[in-house]
């Protein structure tokens, strides 16, 4: 202080907070500002469109956007959801395929997909080693290796077959398992018999002796009282198979013998038919049998060995296509070793995560709190015995995320930790905090440190080390603006470009994510851009962020599509959007003497030829501004104007032609404030600013601020 004035310190002013005594360092408000890898604050840019091909008239409501890397990372894949449309980009051709789509429209997979209108999850997809898991909400669930796409599964059980075995024409010994089907002998009394199928191997043999008719004793050989079923399965091309068919009606092999012979002459063959066809994508059928239910012990089913070739024929599939209605089943008992799956219908199901090498489903049409593990490598088998309920009341779940402790399951109000048990084969679900949960699905991301965070219904989490931490304290009052009603449809991503967290929410009663929540792991700014539905980061060099949505152009017009955020291009002109930083209010702790500031130094860095608007407030009124001015808050030196990019010809005379760095400089903007207890300041502009930091000139009242 000299000469009864102070000059305070630099405030870079980077995040923001609602709080009403917060240090000088803390802004109340920043909003369209992106922090760069300068250090500065820079005005948000775009959005510009990332495809201009995008045919607006024709495309529904914007649900979902997800990219990936298939095919060991040869395979870029950005996918979208519009209206009932799954697509896929076509980056070499900059145009959209129809992966799946209703009936009529030439998609890949015709297949009704729920356009909703109302409140809803975004689209959840999620990435495995093999393909891309697409979930619409409300309806099936798809997978694509980046070629392929089908339904994830089978979401129906197949019929019950038919099965067909020997016969007998009368009840004696002598007439047992002469008519039918696959007769071990040739006939010539005209019986349904197939002589070339010759020996069968079917049946439970025996040797026992018999009078032979002169006094003596034979051995005699032949085959037991038998009894078999059938069932079946469908085997798609990812490898997943269907739930069991019902079994067949048992089919009887009947006692037969004969003096002199062995029990192979009597063995039999059976035949399984009434196949049906599996839906689309289907390969192959597994068929299973059980053993003699009447000598073996046992009624489970085994599956039928193959006799093809083929990684995923051979280990499951009897029947190596789907056409084949009928199977002769010529294997014995001995034979039988393995047991098939026995796996649910794929339910209709709203979240998903890759974990522990498997798929995890979660909040199922018909129990909202269930959580069902894949099998590992088979993206859509999900075992009957396989579930569990992480909340004991099976309240729903929010939000499932893998994390390095494992994995999250949450509701509205709970977290709890899904791990593997001591023995790695199986799965435990233990409470990790059961006063905080999550609000949206969408709304979670991975931070550089490891630690993932997400919005509950009271604010911003973030998980790290087993601890659950609440992350939004500063921003607690402006949290109350969400709209609660529309809060599971909020989505977020981590932008690794400019290090931020972003999370977009509906606000005040709006049905649009409109208001954007940045965290840079330090604190909250805001951004206003774009109107997301769902973003997305490319998993590419590239890092780009994505989003589907609304935005508005220089004509105030709302146009819907696919954004690219933070770029420019030539074929979108958004709206002019206000750049803003305001001060929290000032010296509060010195309140009881007033002062009166006379002089703001804003330190820039040139950015655009343009002016900003400073906006004066004081003694706690943000009614009644002292001054607003536009004419003094430069941003660039005029004594010494730069080469801009919006400004400089390549070339022309009298001008540089090429660039130069930016330089950092400092604009003294008189500000001449009446006493005051308290003030602050606030920096508007819809051209490019870039901001390091500001400093203030006051003239100092001892004493004067005090109310006796």
């Amino acid at each position: 202080m000299s000469n009864g004035q102070l000059v305070t310190d630099i405030l870079p002013l980077r995040v923001e907070t609602d709080g009403f005594l917060a240090p000088a360092k803390f802004a109340a408000r920043i909003e369209n500002m992106v922090a760069t890898s300068d250090g500065t604050l820079l005005s948000v840019i775009g959005p510009s469109r990332y495809d201009p091909h995008y045919d607006e008239a024709a495309w529904g409501e914007l649900h979902g956007i997800y990219h990936c890397l298939l095919m060991g990372g040869t395979r870029d894949v950005l996918l979208i959801q519009d209206g009932g449309y799954i697509r896929v980009h076509k980056g070499w051709s900059q145009s959209w395929a129809a992966l799946v789509g209703p009936e009529g429209s030439g998609a890949h997979i015709e297949s009704t997909i729920h356009d909703h209108a109302g409140i809803q999850f975004p689209l959840q997809c999620e990435s495995t080693p093999t393909g891309v898991v697409i979930v619409p909400q409300g309806g099936r669930a798809f997978f694509y290796d980046g070629e392929v796409i089908l339904p994830l599964g089978y979401d129906r059980v197949p019929g019950a077959p038919l099965s067909l075995g020997p016969e007998s024409s009368g009840p004696s010994s002598t007439q047992a398992n002469d008519v039918g089907y696959a007769l071990n002998r040739t006939d010539s009394a005209g019986y349904q018999i197939y002589q070339h199928f010759g020996y069968g191997r079917v049946g439970t043999g025996f040797y026992t002796t018999m009078a032979d008719g002169t006094g003596g004793i034979d051995s005699a050989g032949g085959v037991n009282h038998g009894r078999y079923q059938y069932a079946y399965q469908w085997v798609d091309y990812f490898g997943n198979v269907s739930p069991t068919s019902p079994r067949s009606a048992t089919v009887d092999i009947s006692t037969q013998f004969g003096a002199g012979d062995k029990p192979e002459k009597f063995l039999k063959q059976l035949v399984v038919q009434n196949l049906e066809d599996g839906p689309v994508g289907t390969i192959g059928k597994d068929i299973s049998r059980t053993k003699d239910l009447i000598n073996s012990g046992t009624a489970d089913l085994f599956s039928i060995p193959t006799n093809v070739g083929g990684a995923v024929l051979s280990t499951y599939a009897t029947v190596p296509d789907n056409v084949s209605r009928r199977y002769p089943d010529n294997v014995p008992d001995a034979w039988l070793t393995r047991k098939p799956l026995m796996p649910r219908a794929v339910p209709q199901f709203k979240l998903c995560r890759f974990a522990y090498g498997r798929l995890w489903i979660g909040n199922t049409t018909s129990d909202p709190g269930i959580l069902i593990p894949s099998q590992q490598g088979r993206y859509g088998t999900f075992l009957a015995e396989d579930e569990m309920f992480p909340d004991a009341q099976g309240a729903e779940l929010t939000g499932i995320w893998l994390t390095q402790q494992g994995m999250l399951a949450m509701t509205e109000t709970s977290t709890y930790l899904i791990s593997m048990d001591e023995t790695g084969q199986r799965f435990r679900s233990g409470t990790l905090d059961p006063g905080k949960g999550a609000a949206a699905p969408s709304s979670f991301a991975n931070m550089p440190d490891g630690s993932c965070i997400w919005m509950g219904r009271d604010g911003f989490y973030q998980y790290q080390n087993g601890k659950i931490e609440y992350i939004s304290e500063d921003i607690r009052d402006d949290f109350l603006t969400v709209n609660t009603a529309r809060m599971k449809q909020a989505t977020a991503c981590y932008d690794p470009t400019y290090r931020e967290y972003r999370c977009w929410v509906p606000i005040n009663g709006e049905r649009k994510n409109s208001l954007c929540f940045v965290y840079n792991g330090t604190g909250w700014t805001r951004r206003t851009d774009i109107s997301a539905n769902q973003v997305c980061v490319t998993k590419d060099h590239r890092k780009y962020c994505l989003a589907v949505g609304t935005a508005v152009n220089s004509s105030s017009v709302a146009k819907k599509g696919v954004w690219l955020l933070d770029h420019e291009n030539q074929n979108f002109t958004p709206q002019d959007r206000t750049a803003t930083i305001e001060t929290g209010w000032l010296e509060p702790f010195r309140s009881d003497e007033k002062k009166s500031p006379v002089e703001m130094n804003l330190w820039l860095r040139e950015s655009h030829n343009s002016i900003a608007t400073v906006t004066t407030y004081r003694d706690w009124r943000k009614t009644n501004p002292v001054v607003t001015d536009t004419s003094r808050a430069t941003m660039v030196l005029q004594a010494d104007i730069p080469p801009l990019y919006n400004t400089t010809l390549y070339g022309q005379a009298g001008l540089p032609n090429q660039f130069v760095k930016r330089r950092a400089f400092w604009k003294k903007v008189p500000i001449d404030i009446p006493g005051a207890e308290v003030y602050k300041i606030k920096i508007t502009t819809t051209a490019r600013l870039e901001f390091i930091g500001v400093r203030f000139r006051e003239r100092v009242h001892p004493g004067t601020g005090r109310q006796e």
